[in-house]
């Protein structure tokens, strides 16, 4: 589950992925099984995905316990083959690397 909080100082990326709209399901829907099958992977806090309301865009949210255990996913063999996919999907990606800085949660 994600804990949006500063004090738990996650590595943290937003992955903002754009395709044209007729790719936008299956973005999404190979991306949930890139994200399932790092189910328990080593200093993976959690992961969301958000569909873009435009019909274009993906938007991914993963906490890292820091990130040489983001680096070292990245770096697997096994990850090469869903990367390359998720490429010929997209328009375009920006990755955003970050730390929670503040949250506002009393509602």
């Amino acid at each position: 589950m994600a804990d949006l909080s500063p004090d738990n100082d996650y590595f943290t990326t937003i992955s903002v992925f754009r395709a044209k709209p007729q790719n936008q399901q299956e973005l999404y829907a190979l991306l949930r099984e890139g994200e399932e099958e790092l189910a328990g992977f080593p200093g993976l806090v959690s992961a969301t995905l958000h569909l873009g309301e435009d019909g274009e865009r993906v938007i991914g949210y993963s906490q890292w316990l820091d990130e040489k255990d983001f680096q070292a996913m990245r770096g697997r063999a096994d990850r090469k083959e869903h990367f390359q996919q998720v490429r010929g999907l997209v328009e375009s990606v920006d990755l955003i690397a970050c730390r929670v800085a503040y949250t506002n949660d009393k509602n």
